[in-house]
């Protein structure tokens, strides 16, 4: 018996996949998708983050284009003594948010004394920073008059520890769709201020960097506000301050390993300020802000597994697991590109910036492979409320990184870079160790 020849169209239809086929897949990842809550909220904190790094991106450009070398390179390591004071200021209460806050009955309570005490401190210790003898090395008198200097700083230092509560509070509640309203609000002003003002000093400069941080925890407090309505009544800090001493243990190693942890990142400008000069400290500043849009990665990614921790502590072995694979699956390729266009990036600052920038760009996108592995561990110590250990790894690491950083800064910016990478891989040892040796017990 003979079969029936098919047509050609038959065959055809049989093998082209339909259009509703299509639509019911793309359901079907949007659905996962949405049901994931690692893989959303990790999402959302790499996209705001990469957005904020494109706007800061945008906004060193022009300020390259705009202003000279000294005064980028003098805000560039002022900005870096801001980010450390902020730290300061924060009291180890972001991570206490993302870990404790959905645990808590009174969560506005709670974050409404976390700002308020982290704006405080931090009003305080930005105005410190220019009012003690010697400013800590800062070449305050190149930048303006004191008193300019300690509204600026005390605006800056107090918004940057508030702001970074009101993030916290937005990724402990798995709502971090919403963090891109407040980076856009903050960095676009930003931008059209540096374009509109006058380019005339450094404290121009300095000033303009600092509103849209204000700006922007602003917008930020709204839209929480908005998206968790209700009443704080005056006895609301009372309540917040007992939610957070029932974390008080939490808090302090936090406080302790995340002052630590920034040293290096923070102060390392400053350190190229004094020892290789103002111009040589901008040719390393671009390149370790540009390399923050590859650090934000695990950063962000490192942040949602501390929340999903907090909601389902029995899942962290598997979390660990996802968040290692999905940090390298992006990580790997992104360091690669950058290493390659890097002379390109670069040279959107200006041809001094890529011929002295390039192979420090280089090197900090490989540093960032091997700290990617060290975000995760961190978090993994936090999760587990290994305190101790994560105070101990954040110390021991800092030293490592700093010193070899340092150390190698005698071989000019190429020895610095060589010098961050050797540091880095110190760190991730010691962090695989505490990791390694908790997970036994």
């Amino acid at each position: 018996m003979t079969a029936t020849p098919r047509s050609l169209e038959a065959v055809e239809l049989e093998e082209r996949p339909t259009s509703d086929g299509q639509v019911s897949r793309l359901a079907s990842a949007v659905a996962a998708f949405r049901s994931d809550s690692l893989a959303r909220n990790s999402f959302w904190l790499i996209s705001n983050s990469a957005l904020l790094a494109v706007l800061g991106f945008v906004f060193w450009t022009v300020a390259a284009r705009r202003y000279t070398e000294e005064h980028v390179g003098l805000v560039t390591a002022i900005s870096g003594g801001v980010g450390l004071a902020s730290s300061a200021a924060s009291l180890g209460l972001p991570n206490t948010i993302i870990r404790f806050l959905v645990g808590e009955r009174d969560r506005r309570a709670m974050v409404a004394c976390a700002v308020l005490a982290t704006a405080s401190l931090g009003g305080v210790l930005g105005a410190a920073w220019v009012m003690v003898p010697g400013q800590f090395g800062t070449p305050f008198s190149e930048v303006g008059g004191r008193t300019e200097l300690v509204v600026v700083l005390a605006l800056a230092v107090g918004g940057l520890a508030s702001s970074a509560i009101v993030d916290a509070a937005f990724t402990a509640m798995r709502s971090t769709a919403l963090l891109p309203v407040k980076s856009v609000a903050g960095s676009l002003a930003r931008v059209l201020l540096l374009l509109v003002l006058p380019a005339t000093s450094s404290l121009r400069l300095l000033a303009v960097f600092v509103l849209g941080i204000a700006l922007s925890t602003v917008v930020g407090l709204v839209v929480l506000t908005l998206r968790y309505p209700g009443r704080i009544g005056p006895d609301a800090i009372g309540r917040g301050r007992a939610a957070v001493g029932r974390a008080s243990s939490f808090v302090a190693g936090n406080y302790v390993a995340t002052l630590v942890a920034i040293i290096p990142l923070t102060t390392l400008p400053m350190i190229t300020v004094a020892r290789l000069g103002s111009a040589d400290a901008a040719y390393f500043a671009i390149p370790l802000m540009i390399c923050n849009l590859l650090t934000f990665i695990p950063q962000m990614t490192s942040q949602s597994l501390l929340a999903e921790a907090a909601h389902s502590e029995t899942d962290l072995p598997a979390l660990i697991t996802r968040s290692l694979r999905g940090i390298y699956a992006v990580m790997v390729p992104a360091a690669l590109v950058m290493a390659a266009v890097a002379p390109l990036v670069l040279s959107v600052f200006g041809p001094d910036y890529s011929s002295n920038g390039t192979t420090v760009l280089r090197l900090l996108a490989l540093g960032a492979l091997v700290s990617s592995f060290s975000y995760v561990a961190d978090t993994v110590l936090n999760a587990r409320r290994q305190v101790r250990a994560y105070v101990v790894v954040n110390t021991l690491g800092t030293v490592v990184v700093l010193g070899a950083a340092v150390a190698g800064m005698s071989f000019g910016l190429a020895g610095l870079g060589w010098g961050w990478i050797a540091g880095q891989l110190g760190y991730a040892v010691i962090a695989a160790v505490a990791v390694r040796g908790g997970g036994r017990r």
